[in-house]
């Protein structure tokens, strides 16, 4: 096999981090399979693009993230990470899709996975009175990209130069002392990378086709549905979510 110089190599190569708890939907993996398979067809048929993927396997989640990212910034040629998350559903052509955005932080909105469906995606961090902040929705009109203040991290393109204006740990929890509750690893990063000055998006279009795995598959149509009935004084929980376990809502 040839090997290419420098000047022939891709402009562009994708670190895909798979990080997990060790239990992956089977959903997942049947679209983690397909998406593998069609970014190698368009990197075969192209020489801009190429890629390489990893897992990292422990109980603690933004561990795993961390570990992803610092053993691919050892690879001078990654200009890219995308992560997925095992609970999560996506189109074969997600990888592409994000990268037609050219941004340097682009992912999908989608909704809680238990209890109220809830989008991911917070347009609006400031807290009213009530410890809710304003959440944004994607609906069948919408289109584009979107800049949001956080989101999930589950189906996210993340440009590498980002990574290495943030100090380590790039993922952490935090204890929100005035709301009395941990944020998530995913809302500590966006946070950081806002403060750095990178705006964070949302692309609307391919949240239509994300689902993310619970006891069923949820999607951004759950969550239009509770709002909208919630609005008219008709919800209801089980019929609305499809959960009938009465746990308390996941992310």
């Amino acid at each position: 096999m040839t090997s290419l110089t420098k000047e022939e190599a891709p402009s562009i190569k994708v670190a895909i981090c798979w990080p997990t708890g060790g239990h992956p939907k089977h959903g997942f993996t049947y679209d983690y399979g397909q998406l593998m398979a069609q970014t190698a067809f368009y990197a075969a048929e192209r020489r801009d693009l190429d890629f390489c993927a990893a897992v990292q396997a422990s109980s603690y989640l933004h561990q795993n993230r961390n570990g992803l990212v610092m053993g691919h910034l050892r690879d001078d040629a990654i200009t890219h990470f995308l992560f997925l998350d095992d609970d999560m559903r996506f189109p074969k052509d997600t990888l592409l899709r994000l990268l037609e955005r050219n941004k340097e932080i682009v992912g999908a909105n989608y909704t809680s996975r238990g209890g109220v469906p809830r989008p991911m995606a917070v347009k609006d961090m400031t807290y009213d009175k009530g410890g809710e902040s304003k959440l944004l929705y994607t609906y069948e009109g919408s289109h584009g990209c979107e800049k949001v203040d956080t989101m999930g991290l589950g189906v996210t393109l993340i440009m590498r130069h980002v990574f290495d204006s943030i100090a380590f740990p790039w993922f952490d929890f935090n204890f929100n002392m005035e709301l009395s509750r941990h944020e998530g690893e995913d809302t500590t990063f966006f946070e950081k990378a806002r403060t750095a000055g990178y705006d964070v998006y949302v692309d609307h279009d391919l949240s239509k086709e994300i689902g993310h795995d619970g006891d069923m598959t949820f999607t951004m149509d759950h969550a239009v549905q509770f709002e909208e009935e919630k609005k008219n004084g008709t919800f209801d929980l089980h019929g609305a979510a499809g959960d009938d376990s009465g746990h308390a809502e996941s992310e």
